[in-house]
């Protein structure tokens, strides 16, 4: 049941990055549901998290917020979630930053950066201090901002986090051409254009993969749906035997 799960998660997961948030909506539910029959709070966790960032995408804030807020409480419960646990705070301060509850964001960015330091997570130091650096931007604060991305942006590139790194690229190349800096926001959007097309690479194996997975999981299901049928019509045949032999039976009797 868990690798079902995955799978679902995964096929989930390529939705999103093609931006096809309904199929991804559904997909991470049917994970969700997977994950619960299977008893695990770390997967139930993580399928809320990112369909959280599915409705977020949508602007569906309410139901962004319920579904980190359910996942936080359920990685909380869970054994060996805390870096789920980041993702969920990182979300969250994400989705107050859109609502412009910029405090409230920044409180839960620093939490995440401050558990991925002690559990030494360096994908979550590098996305917490991508999206601190993305509040005191919109804050207009961008010397405050330059300080989180410069050793943001030096972790995500030795972990070859491309998405990261992609990302990161694309805010200085934003910064740098606000200050009217030609220069150096040629250097980043050349920068940022190289990574985006190593992601779109990666993102075309993604989804080759995702359609084996996704072929893989529609042929589970025809042959779970098969089974139920073939024990259906056993189970009717059988009853119907001991119909007919009771029917027989009586009618002898008399």
């Amino acid at each position: 049941k868990n690798g079902y799960a995955s799978a679902l998660n995964n096929i989930a997961r390529i939705n999103s990055v093609q931006e096809q948030y309904d199929s991804a909506i559904t997909y991470y539910k049917n994970a969700l549901i997977a994950f619960q029959e299977a008893k695990n709070k770390n997967g139930m966790g993580e399928a809320l998290n990112n369909l959280g960032a599915a409705y977020l995408e949508k602007k569906d804030f309410v139901s962004a917020e319920l579904s980190y807020r359910t996942s936080l409480k359920l990685l909380k419960e869970a054994a060996d979630s805390t870096s789920n646990i980041v993702d969920a705070f990182i979300n969250l301060g994400i989705l107050y930053r859109e609502l412009n509850k910029t405090d409230s964001a920044l409180t839960y960015l620093q939490d995440a950066l401050k558990i991925s330091r002690v559990i030494d997570y360096p994908l979550g130091i590098a996305n917490s201090l991508l999206e601190i650096g993305k509040l005191f931007f919109s804050r207009s604060e961008n010397n405050e901002s330059k300080k989180y991305l410069s050793e943001g942006l030096a972790i995500a590139v030795s972990i070859h986090a491309i998405s990261t790194a992609k990302n990161y690229y694309e805010l200085l190349y934003e910064i740098a051409k606000e200050e009217g800096d030609a220069k150096q926001s040629l250097v980043y959007y050349e920068l940022f254009v190289q990574m985006k097309d190593s992601l779109f690479n990666e993102e075309k194996n993604n989804r080759i993969r995702a359609l084996v997975i996704q072929k893989e999981t529609e042929k589970r299901d025809m042959e779970i749906n098969r089974e139920k049928e073939k024990r259906k019509l056993t189970i009717i045949s059988g009853v119907t035997l001991v119909l007919i032999s009771i029917g027989i039976g009586y009618f002898r009797y008399k």
